[in-house]
């Protein structure tokens, strides 16, 4: 019976450590630069290198969190990032709920991922923003895989 409540308090603290990066991070890379915050809402300039350059940022911060959580053998990481990305990105995409929730969650989905514009030119902006998603959620797969290989290679320990 102990374990049962083990386990279950084990998932509370990763769940509550991921959503901590979460916030952390996106608040971070949001407020970072609000000029940038501000286009991204507006729409009213296209992405700087700057922009670009805090969008890599941000991606490299989740991957290494992967690398993190791969290397502790977080098994639910996989899982974590594929619904949080997953649920946010579809509800940002789809705007189907009305826009008092749609609107705050789009910006914290995408905002930080705003200057990838900088280096992709694509004519969609709804592909542009599927993009941003797929490579957010690449980014920490990616770290998370790459530290289980690491592990099994037992180059890191």
């Amino acid at each position: 019976m102990k374990t049962d409540e083990a386990d279950e308090d084990g998932k509370y603290k990763f769940l509550a450590i991921n959503i901590l990066f979460v916030l952390t991070v996106t608040i971070s890379a949001i407020l970072l630069d609000t000029d940038r915050l501000s286009a991204f809402i507006m729409q009213t300039s296209s992405p700087t290198l700057k922009d670009g350059m805090e969008a890599v940022a941000f991606l490299v911060a989740w991957l290494l969190y992967g690398v993190v959580m791969g290397s502790n053998d977080k098994k639910d990481f996989i899982k974590f990032i594929s619904l949080y990305w997953g649920i946010g990105g579809s509800i940002s995409l789809t705007m189907l709920i009305g826009n008092f929730i749609a609107i705050p969650v789009f910006t914290f989905i995408l905002a930080p991922t705003y200057g990838l514009g900088f280096f992709m030119n694509v004519g969609s902006s709804y592909f542009y923003d599927v993009m941003c998603i797929i490579l957010s959620w690449s980014a920490g797969a990616i770290g998370y895989l790459l530290a289980l290989l690491l592990n099994k290679l037992h180059i890191v320990e």
